[in-house]
């Protein structure tokens, strides 16, 4: 998910929202200053409900970061990188490379987020009491029960044992130490979210037919929970058919290694070079690995300017592609390949050996299922192409 702007960066991590997370804001800004807040403190002014609604929907905004940051920094301290934190209408997403180790590692990256809401929840309560007993005003008491009750919520609802929600992780951290079997957790985890997403949108709908206008955010959740919810459930099984596969079974052999400083125009010309796969290693000018170029981009650049454009201009740099080696397995290697969109790099002690395409993940998960009889092809790249015309 993408941010419509940034915010800033908070310890290092990239904040940002959408237009959704603002506009959540402003709606729960006014909700509290024309409804909630008169009814619980009746008696001020326009102006003071209208503060104090502004003051707490942004504090509330505020501890939905924080939730997010909780995961960002304990994923840090794992080991693992941090994008950044996006926070959108249903919350935040903190976008974390890679996944946790152990079980343990899981439990403690999942749960940091709700254990800085419930924090920050009766931290809230406790002021607000504090606030009472100190002859503050009811407006204040009222904004500070009400952040420390959200909350509360907030961090009760994220437990709740369905991914994608926090409490989706601990419950996969949970099957995974029981039954050692990563995948099994996965699927486990995942089906309980659509299980979750579909009884909640069952629940809008109903509230949404009787007049009830909460009933249309309660359907957005479900159906948000339950779309996440199967996307994981199909990786899962995607991960079933790969596993006991490493790199070397789905790669795409790469006989071609092109020059990163030659033109296009002049490796076209060139028909000693081939047969050309999808994916090409490009040298470095002063050797090494630049990084992967599409043959299908190659070709899509305006024959009339192939005499002045040079391969490496296309190419996907070498730093921003996963390397690994022959024996990687495959359920492994997908999340990193899928979460990058770009290919990953197979080396082994004499070069670059073959690329993985996240189309070829899907094809040879797809050609495990159909089951190929006997004396088939099994790889993914079964023939080399040579450049398009």
């Amino acid at each position: 998910m993408r941010a419509s702007f940034s915010l800033g960066r908070v310890w290092g991590v990239p904040l940002g929202a959408t237009w959704s997370f603002l506009a959540v804001t402003v709606i729960l800004a006014v909700g509290l200053a024309s409804g909630v807040l008169p009814s619980d403190a009746p008696g001020n002014s326009p102006g003071a409900y209208a503060a104090a609604g502004v003051a707490t929907a942004t504090l509330f905004m505020i501890g939905v970061a924080a939730h997010e940051m909780g995961h960002a920094l304990v994923a840090r301290r794992q080991g693992l990188p941090v994008k950044g934190i996006t926070l959108w209408l249903l919350g935040g997403v903190t976008q974390v490379e890679g996944e946790p180790r152990t079980p343990g590692a899981e439990l403690a990256l999942s749960g940091a987020g709700p254990l800085v809401s419930l924090v920050l929840g009766l931290v809230a309560g406790g002021a607000a009491y504090g606030a009472h007993l100190l002859g503050a005003p009811i407006l204040a008491v009222v904004s500070l029960a009400w952040l420390g009750g959200i909350n509360v919520v907030l961090a009760v609802l994220n437990v709740l044992p369905a991914s994608p929600l926090d409490g989706g992780r601990l419950l996969h951290a949970l099957v995974w130490r029981l039954s050692g079997n990563r995948i099994r957790a996965t699927n486990v985890a995942a089906t309980a979210g659509v299980v979750l997403g579909g009884l909640l949108g069952v629940v809008g709908a109903l509230l949404l037919v009787r007049g009830s206008y909460d009933g249309l955010w309660i359907l957005l959740t479900g159906w948000f929970l339950a779309g996440s919810a199967g996307v994981e459930r199909r990786q899962a099984q995607l991960l079933k058919r790969l596993d006991g596969l490493v790199a070397a079974d789905v790669m795409e052999p790469t006989p071609v290694t092109v020059p990163a400083w030659v033109t296009i125009q002049a490796l076209a010309d060139d028909r000693s070079v081939g047969p050309f796969q999808a994916w090409l290693p490009v040298e470095a000018w002063g050797g090494g690995l630049a990084g992967l170029v599409r043959v299908a981009d190659l070709a899509s650049v305006p024959v009339a300017l192939r005499p002045s454009v040079r391969v490496g201009d296309l190419a996907v740099p070498a730093d921003r592609l996963e390397r690994v080696g022959p024996g990687e397995p495959l359920t492994a290697l997908l999340p990193a390949v899928q979460a990058s969109g770009s290919p990953a790099i197979v080396e082994a002690p004499s070069g670059v050996v073959g690329v993985i395409t996240p189309g070829s993940l899907v094809s040879r998960a797809g050609a495990r299922r159909r089951r190929p009889a006997p004396g088939a092809p099994t790889g993914a790249w079964a023939a080399g192409r040579r450049w398009p015309g």
